[in-house]
């Protein structure tokens, strides 16, 4: 699977601002579906600087074993603080998976249409969603507006986890408290293989 992800967000009250472009990736190279007791996979992330490659070591229950990076192998606390590096992107696609109920009762989100989707050598059938106006909302601590709003979701066949291939959002939030905070973020899958 290849995520790609960028965007920005300004602070007017600090006046900073704050970018980023990232691509991650990673390819099993082995699984217990091939008679190994374990997972073992590469991945890359261009994130950090420089872009770091390191291949995994998973057990089926998702523990982490070990991990080789750098050219050297590491386990325990630093071998989780590794795959957070190299995994950097694919949190966020669980989240949005989990989540997409709660991103659909957004105020004027509804569906677009159904289309297929090309990722790499997987094909599968998506549903669009996306705003039709600019829309906004409060959520107590101050109030939320979208000008732009857009998500597929869909499943991969023969798999149960729902997956988000785009996710983009552009918008700003203004606190109760003055100042505001405007961005812009998308979440893109360009290749998903299943294992």
């Amino acid at each position: 699977m290849t995520v790609n992800s960028y965007g920005y967000s300004h602070n007017s009250t600090t006046g900073e601002s704050y970018q980023y472009n990232s691509t991650s990736s990673y390819k099993v190279l082995y699984s217990p579906k091939t008679g190994a007791s374990a997972y073992k996979a590469n991945f890359t992330e261009s994130y950090s600087s420089p872009p770091e490659t390191g291949i995994m070591w998973i057990q089926p229950n998702g523990i982490i074993t070990a991990i080789y990076m750098s050219g050297q192998n590491s386990t325990g606390a630093t071998a989780l603080g590794e795959a957070g590096l190299l995994t950097f992107s694919f949190p966020s696609e669980y989240f949005y998976g989990v989540s997409l109920q709660a991103y659909l009762a957004l105020p004027g989100v509804h569906q677009i249409n159904q289309t297929s989707l090309t990722l790499g050598p997987t094909t599968m059938t998506v549903t669009n969603y996306g705003i039709s106006s600019p829309t906004s909302f409060c959520n107590g601590s101050g109030v939320i507006t979208d000008s732009n709003f857009q998500l597929q979701a869909g499943m991969v066949s023969g798999t149960t986890m729902t997956l988000v291939p785009l996710w983009s959002q552009t918008g700003a939030f203004y606190p109760t408290s003055g100042g505001s905070l405007t961005s812009s973020a998308t979440n893109r899958i360009t290749s998903v293989t299943k294992a």
